[in-house]
């Protein structure tokens, strides 16, 4: 079987969770990691591809430009029916106030009429902690912990679903 991950990452913490998702993932076959910035779509699909997940930051309530544009070319180049599944990284709370990336490509996959085989998945992320007098950096946050398990375990899940 042949996964493959596209992630976009800011900070650093969405490509943990990818890299996690590929570990999990992998325990059912070859995994390509592959950072927005550097999928060639067409490349992508050249050889038999049994599993894409994407995901991203959720930024502005939604994805970061980067990866709605990998999105949209992604769909545009994906061949008939490679099963999908979505994620995000983002702070925990309501997804109706906070949005989130894993739902806003889920949404342009079905439009696509791709085959999603899993409700889009968030992983969480919590403001990081400062030394003590020191402001943290707007953005800056860290993966709350047993993430990056759930992460991997949820790669691993997908693959078996896929697989079967």
């Amino acid at each position: 079987m042949r996964t493959v991950v596209v992630y976009d990452s800011q900070f650093g913490n969405t490509a943990t969770i990818a890299q996690a998702i590929g570990r999990g993932a992998g325990s059912s076959g070859d995994v390509t990691l592959l950072a927005v910035a550097d999928v060639d779509p067409a490349a992508v699909f050249r050889s038999r591809v049994d599993l894409l997940v994407l995901g991203g930051p959720t930024v502005n309530r939604g994805m970061t430009p980067a990866l709605a544009r990998c999105v949209d070319a992604v769909v545009a180049a994906m061949p008939g029916e490679v099963p999908v599944a979505t994620f995000d990284t983002r702070f925990k709370g309501s997804e109706l106030l906070l949005g989130s990336a894993g739902k806003a490509a889920a949404a342009r996959f079905q439009r696509a009429a791709a085959r999603l085989v899993a409700p889009k998945e968030s992983f969480y992320v919590a403001r990081a902690e400062a030394p003590r007098g020191v402001r943290t950096p707007p953005g800056m946050a860290r993966l709350v912990d047993g993430e990056e398990a759930r992460a991997e375990a949820w790669g691993a899940d997908l693959a078996r679903a896929v697989s079967r």
